[in-house]
């Protein structure tokens, strides 16, 4: 009620983002003022607009004076966001995370979205989650191993024909993830317009429209440059190519290991490492992406300093869970 405008006589929408929370796959999203959309008319008002600022100038001194506990705005950090997915009987589900006790975990949200009977028909049982911890011991394994160990390259030729055909794929996912964006930045611009013809002063949302409009000719001009991956004729990766890459890359293994998180996130990102789990059959999967940008890397700063990624092939492992 403390922050609720509608008790001064505004009506005001499009405050929160809810998207991700009805996924399972974050909380409820405060958006900035700038997206909000307030009607051009007011209900009686039960508190005076001077009362109710009055009100939001004490709670925020409280909160930094540490008087008043309140929930954060911003979302928690999580070092594997948006890199682990739960394959568990079903087609892989990005899992979120969370903390208790000290201790972060990943959690699928399959059982929320379906329900529990839905969930243990696919033998995946109402929680499904993954200690981060456990994660990152297998991720430096992956990474000793595969991207920056001795035998990175045989592994590589034993599964690159298998595994050339998921790069194909990933490229094509990337264009339908960036033309999501689009379509989502058109269904803002779309609202802001709709704030003016229902009354709201145009000069209020047409910085936010222009914003908008600048975002997304950024977008379109991203997916317009983003290319199919190189194939050779039979549509499979060029292995000389790949091997080239693999055998420029230093041995990274210790850096990557005492690196703040910060730094090993940009790692993971640049080599767009992703992580499925399947407890039906005790694994985690890992792959990453190599880029012909790599090649002259000499340290981790290097390694992630071009964000162009040019796909040559994946690496591949399987672990025990």
């Amino acid at each position: 009620m403390l922050e609720n405008h509608v008790y001064t006589g505004r009506l005001v929408w499009n405050r929160l983002d809810f998207r991700e929370a009805k996924l399972g796959e974050g909380p409820v999203v405060r958006r900035a003022e700038d997206d909000w959309i307030e009607a051009e008319r007011r209900h009686e008002a039960l508190i005076p607009d001077e009362a109710f600022m009055r009100v939001q100038a004490e709670l925020a001194r409280r909160a930094k004076a540490g008087g008043t506990k309140r929930r954060s705005s911003q979302r928690r950090s999580y070092l594997l966001r948006g890199i682990v997915h739960c394959g568990t009987g079903h087609n892989p589900l990005r899992m979120h995370g969370k903390a208790r006790k000290g201790i972060t975990y990943y959690a699928c949200a399959y059982r929320i979205s379906y329900g529990d009977k839905a969930a243990e028909a696919l033998g995946h049982g109402k929680w499904q989650y993954v200690r981060e911890d456990m994660l990152l011991e297998q991720i430096d394994r992956f990474f000793a191993t595969n991207i920056f160990g001795p035998t990175r390259l045989a592994a590589f030729r034993s599964q690159h024909r298998e595994l050339a055909r998921e790069v194909v794929a990933t490229g094509a996912q990337e264009r339908e993830r960036i033309q999501r964006q689009l379509a989502d930045i058109d269904t803002r611009i779309e609202r802001q317009i709709a704030a003016i013809e229902a009354g709201v002063e145009p000069g209020l949302v047409r910085a936010r429209i222009d914003a908008l409009k600048t975002e997304r000719t950024n977008i379109a001009t991203a997916l317009a440059a983003l290319t199919p991956t190189p194939a050779s004729s039979d549509g499979v990766l060029d292995i000389g190519e790949a091997c080239e890459i693999l055998d420029g890359l230093p041995d990274l293994t210790a850096e990557l290991a005492n690196a703040d998180d910060e730094l090993r996130r940009r790692v993971y990102d640049a080599f767009q490492l992703a992580v499925e789990l399947d407890r039906n059959k005790g694994q985690i999967r890992l792959k990453a992406l190599v880029s012909s940008a790599f090649t002259e890397a000499t340290d981790l700063q290097a390694l992630v300093a071009n964000g162009a990624i040019a796909g040559a092939g994946f690496e591949p492992a399987t672990f025990g869970l």
